[in-house]
This record gives C-alpha cells, structure tokens and sequence, in this order.
C-alpha cells in the first residue's frame, strides 16, 4: 500500500498607492505545487484494531515560483520637466 498526497497554492496580490507625486504599484503571483509519497516500512497492526505498530517512511518535493513586479513613477515636481520612471522586475 502507498499513499500519495498533493496540493497546491495560487495566489495573485496586488498594491497601488500615490505618496505625493510618486506612484506605486506592485505585484506578487506565487505559486506553490507540494507532493508527497510514503510507503510502509513495518507493519503488525491487526485487522481488528487491536493494537500493533507501523512505520512508514515518506519523501516529497515542492516547487515554488514568485513572480514580483514594482513600478514607481515620479511626475515632475518643476514645471516643464518630465517624469522620472523605475521599472524593476524580479523573477
């Protein structure tokens, strides 16, 4: 007998927000696979229920993925300038 066991995460969060003449808006989309396999090692459990041990040993992976994406924009604080942008972008 061996049991496999999976489950995942998504997940998609936003931010955008004005501090006087800058803006800000950020990203994050993760996501999360987590799987697992276990098998016995050592079983003498009775049928009945009356007692006994059993060991099982087990072994998983995870894969896991951020994405993270920041804009900051700055208006110009003279007249007749132009506005300063960042794009930074981290994987």
């Amino acid at each position: 007998r061996i049991l496999f066991a999976a489950d995942g995460t998504y997940a998609n969060l936003g931010l955008e927000s004005d501090i006087g003449p800058t803006s800000i808006s950020m990203n994050i989309e993760q996501l999360i696979l987590d799987m697992k396999l276990f098998w016995p090692v050592f079983d003498n459990r009775s049928p009945e229920g009356a007692g006994g041990v059993g060991v099982w040993v087990g072994a998983g992976a995870r894969y896991w993925s951020n994405d993270v994406l920041l804009d900051i924009v700055t208006q110009p604080i003279l007249p007749g300038g132009e506005g300063l942008e960042d794009v930074v972008r981290a994987d």
